[in-house]
């Protein structure tokens, strides 16, 4: 149990760590990707606005182009000082922008403030793809005196006359420090206490599956105490008030239903010894009287028949003991064909005359024209032969057996009504049942399976059965089966 919740705590610790390991990854690269659209955004607007600010300084002085490179000075505080007011001082990204002039040679003529000599000019790469007309993008890496790197993100724009020439150049700079310390602590956030939490989470809730798990532990021990021999200990289903009591009530009724199955066995074995002693014992017994003396040859036919009889009786015991385990390991397949119950019953009524004849028993047949069911033959056999065996076993000497078959309303109808000890009433709930028998009295035989075997056959074949008797009068039996 433990190394289970080791397992599976671990796997999912692992699951998770990477279902959020590549969602950081991909939330962080897309994150910083917005960002650095953002800024170059920001960055291409500005130099914009500053290009616009200059043109409108040019045009209301009447500066010529000429005399940019000297007058350009003079003003370009006051640009940066009445732009900055315009577009609001309270952002933090006006302020730690640089803005720089260069004139068209790529020289710088004024700057918004003084920065490192690697970002006061334009390299010749730079310059170039200036001159065509497109605007240059760029990243400053710097180090700065406490032995960091400070970086600067830059857009460098052209301003060109009508014969696209470049007039001057604005290059406008803005520090990465915001974005790289967003972006440092998105870092910490997504790859280390996402993890951190994780990790946690699995650790808690190892523990938290333990204490969960306690209860089932409890009931795991209960139920190593039940064995064979101690079936009757069931759980205290009042300990629990959630799914575990559902778990316990039906392992109860499982370990019912084990005990109720033992004590079938139980009981089948004791009736088998009793059930095949009975007849072997005879059998035996005959054998040995005979063998004393010799004997005349009515005798030894006598004995004979009786033998046959007896060895009837058991080999009927173990028949059944068979279907029904054939029926019980479904191993039994059920071959469906057209079946004239009016033929096999009536054959299975001549030979049991024999068994009624010593008891002077009357079995008596009535039936319709015509019967025919779709079903399993040998199935059905079964059916009729311990319907009928079970009629001469409950008789009395001088009683009677009527057969009687119907066919009414797409329906086969088979009754069977003997006189008898009959069956009491309130243990006609119980008499299909495997080794049950209504009456246990020393002079019937029987081991319990016949009408257990019946009321299986009629399931089979979607039918019914019903039951009805009088105790001491008569007992009769009503298998309705579907025509064909």
């Amino acid at each position: 149990m433990k190394s289970l919740r080791i397992t599976n705590t671990i796997t999912a610790i692992i699951f998770l760590l990477i279902i959020f390991s590549i969602f950081s990854y991909i939330m962080y690269n897309n994150q910083k990707q917005m960002l650095s659209a953002d800024i170059d955004t920001f960055l291409y607007a500005t130099s914009l606005s500053v290009a616009d600010s200059i043109n409108i300084l040019l045009e209301e002085n009447k500066i010529d182009v000429s005399e940019f490179n000297q007058r350009i000075n003079q003003y370009f505080q006051r640009i940066i000082k009445s732009w900055i007011s315009i577009n609001g001082i309270e952002d933090p990204k006006l302020l730690n922008m640089l803005v720089q002039i260069y004139d068209r040679k790529g020289i710088i003529i004024a700057t918004s403030r003084q920065g490192p000599k690697m970002i006061m000019k334009i390299s010749p790469e730079e310059f170039k793809i200036l001159a065509s007309g497109t605007n240059y993008t760029g990243t400053f890496d710097i180090d700065t005196s406490n032995k960091k790197t400070l970086s600067l993100r830059y857009i460098s724009i052209p301003v060109m006359n009508q014969n696209k020439k470049i007039v001057y150049i604005i290059r406008v700079a803005l520090s990465l420090r915001t974005m790289t310390f967003s972006m440092y602590n998105l870092k910490i956030v997504l790859f280390i206490l996402i993890p951190f939490t994780i990790i946690l989470s699995g650790i808690l809730g190892f523990f938290l599956t333990g204490f969960t798990l306690s209860p089932v532990n409890k009931i795991i021990v209960s139920i190593n105490e039940i064995t064979a021999i101690n079936l009757k200990k069931r759980l205290n289903v009042s300990e629990y008030n959630d799914e575990l009591k559902i778990l316990a009530s039906t392992f109860n009724d499982m370990i019912e239903r084990l005990d109720n199955s033992f004590q079938s066995q139980k009981h089948l074995i004791e009736n088998l010894y009793h059930e095949l002693k009975t007849p072997l014992s005879i059998i035996r017994g005959e054998i040995e009287i005979t063998l004393n003396k010799k004997r005349d040859a009515d005798t030894y036919k006598n004995v004979l028949l009786s033998n046959i009889e007896e060895i009837d009786r058991i080999t009927r015991i173990l028949e059944n003991l068979l279907l029904i385990s054939r029926f019980e390991s479904k191993l039994e397949v059920t071959d469906f064909g057209k079946v004239d119950i009016i033929k096999i019953v009536s054959e299975i009524a001549e030979r049991f005359k024999i068994v009624c004849d010593p008891r002077s028993i009357i079995l008596t047949m009535n039936s319709c024209p015509k019967a025919i069911i779709k079903g399993d033959e040998k199935q059905i056999k079964s059916m009729i032969v311990n319907l009928i065996d079970n009629a001469v076993k409950y008789n009395i000497d001088r009683g009677s057996i009527n057969i009687f078959i119907s066919s009414e309303n797409g329906k086969i109808t088979i009754t069977i009504k003997n006189t008898g000890i009959g069956i009491p009433e309130e243990t006609i709930d119980y008499i299909f049942d495997r080794y049950y028998r209504a009456i246990k009295s020393s002079g019937t035989k029987g081991a319990g399976l016949g009408l257990n075997i019946v009321k299986t056959v009629v399931d089979i074949h979607k039918g019914n059965i019903t039951v009805r008797s009088v105790v001491n009068n008569w007992t009769e039996f009503e298998v309705v089966l579907p025509e064909a």
